[in-house]
């Protein structure tokens, strides 16, 4: 008995990883479509059995990719291309595989989020800095896969010194989110640079100073400690704009790690528009194209103030080039973190043109700063009222700060204020953040406003009884006049009902 023909789900290049065929040009593009059906031949490979057929037959035109491939780029770097119906079972096995663990998954960003790194030579003052390490890098840069290829490298480079500083308390920051993620790096930044980073961070960890990097021999001691924890805590989950081509144009896809869209993942970065420009990334988690993921933890990107004037080294023009589903339980929790009665104003925020862009194209995604807001719970509306909490300003002394701050219990406060509270994902106070003072709820203001509430409901009230009196006296006038028809009746069951 014949093996089934493999369907090829899985190409690397031009083979299939599975059988090890040289794939034509259409099995390239095959998808899912063929999948379905495996006893049908690919046009390349359909023998013409008719001696009768006709010459004038037409060539099957040259398949396209098939836009239910994608790409998936594994352990190492290695891209591969993968059917939606293979990649949904891989994705399978591995929340089962995280869940046997008992451990999420957790996508790492590096620079301005773990590590700060420059390449100025002004920086090696601050050597002194227990945070603070060094490491070289070739001008001319060589595919390494491993950090023990760049160990066994013997060929002379041209290298410069880079001065890495690591955000405090980052040590203990890793070694307890790995008890309970599984850690993967995601950089902008290039294959090499990422292991020489991640291999200073260990070696931090371990105790290893910058001199010990140089007097070892074969990794011996604090440096062989210091490789065993990179593989434990990172293993060769590591990628780069090396390995994903299209980092270039500041794009970043759960798919190109996660076949399953991350359902179990979380994201650390400290720039959200390098995932909101993802055509394909987690369509079913955003509420709006053109957004985020919801599983993205937005963090406060990291400088360190003494680096303040230098250039980063991934940034030479000044722009990085860098049970249920996670996303959901992300957005409830945000969704709590405030009171349903916020109710936010902005001023000084969102530009004429902008807000002219929204009123025309309401589909758009929303603005970063409208988003923080109604993803934390607040209601966002465009004018003062008496029911407004918070005034967010970029400045004090506008019309909306002064209209604000006269209502009572109103807070006027800067846009800082708001970022703390979307980073750290808890109600912050706003004390800090204070535009100007606030106007108390005095004893008098909340009587104001209980008697404003009264006459709320008194005018309701007095509208509904007048309704009610004058429907009722038309039905006794009706009954004492034997003249009523019967659609004036009508009418008035219709009102009374």
């Amino acid at each position: 008995m014949s093996s089934p023909p493999c369907l090829h789900p899985v190409k690397i290049g031009a083979l299939c990883a599975l059988c090890g065929a040289t794939l034509s040009t259409s099995e390239l593009a095959r998808g899912d479509s063929d999948a379905s059906r495996p006893n049908s031949p690919s046009p390349d490979s359909s023998p013409n059995t008719s001696p009768t057929s006709s010459p004038s037959k037409p060539k099957p035109k040259r398949p396209r990719p098939n836009p239910k491939n994608q790409s998936l780029t594994l352990s190492g770097g290695h891209t591969l291309r993968v059917s939606s119906s293979y990649a949904e079972q891989h994705g399978l096995l591995e929340r089962k595989r995280l869940r046997g663990m008992g451990k999420l998954s957790a996508v790492l960003d590096l620079d301005h989020t773990l590590v700060h790194c420059v390449s100025d030579m002004r920086a090696q003052e601050f050597l002194g800095n227990e945070e603070l390490r060094t490491f070289l890098l070739p001008f001319e840069n060589v595919p390494f896969n491993s950090i023990e290829d760049i160990f066994s490298t013997s060929s002379p480079q041209i290298c410069t010194r880079h001065y890495l500083k690591l955000r405090p308390h980052l040590k203990s920051f890793l070694l307890e989110s790995s008890k309970k993620y599984e850690l993967t790096i995601y950089t902008a930044g290039t294959r090499y640079y990422a292991l020489k980073v991640a291999h200073a961070i260990c070696r931090f960890i371990v105790g290893a100073n910058d001199a010990d990097e140089f007097n070892s021999e074969n990794c011996e001691g604090k440096e062989k400690e210091a490789v065993e924890l990179r593989k434990r805590l990172f293993g060769k989950r590591i990628v780069s704009r090396s390995d994903v081509g299209d980092l270039g144009v500041n794009v970043k896809s759960l798919k190109r790690v996660f076949p399953d869209n991350g359902k179990m993942s979380v994201i650390l970065d400290d720039r959200e528009d390098v995932w909101a420009n993802a055509k394909d990334n987690n369509v079913l988690f955003t509420s709006r194209k053109g957004e985020p993921p919801s599983n993205l933890l937005y963090i406060c990107p990291y400088h360190w103030k003494v680096f303040g004037g230098f250039a980063d080294v991934n940034n030479g023009s000044g722009v990085d080039w860098g049970g249920g589903a996670v996303p959901l339980i992300l957005q409830e929790m945000r969704a709590s973190v405030f009171p349903q009665n916020y109710k936010f104003i902005f001023s000084g925020l969102i530009s004429l043109q902008e807000q002219e862009q929204l009123r025309k194209f309401s589909n758009t995604a929303r603005l970063p700063i409208t988003r923080y807001a109604e993803d934390l719970g607040a209601t966002v509306v465009n004018a003062v009222d008496l029911d407004i909490t918070h005034v967010v300003a970029k400045r004090s002394g506008t019309e909306k700060c002064q209209r604000g701050a006269a209502v009572p219990g109103c807070a006027v406060v800067s846009a800082q204020w708001l970022m703390t509270c979307f980073w750290s994902m808890k109600n912050a106070s706003v004390m800090r953040h204070l535009l100007c003072p606030i106007n108390p709820k005095t004893e008098e203001s909340e009587k104001r406003r209980i008697e404003r509430e009264k006459e709320k409901e008194t005018e309701t009230t007095t509208t509904t009884t007048t309704t009610t009196t004058t429907t009722t006296a038309q039905k006794i006038e009706g009954k004492d006049d034997e003249s009523s028809d019967d659609d004036d009746f009508a009418d008035d069951l219709l009102v009374d009902f």
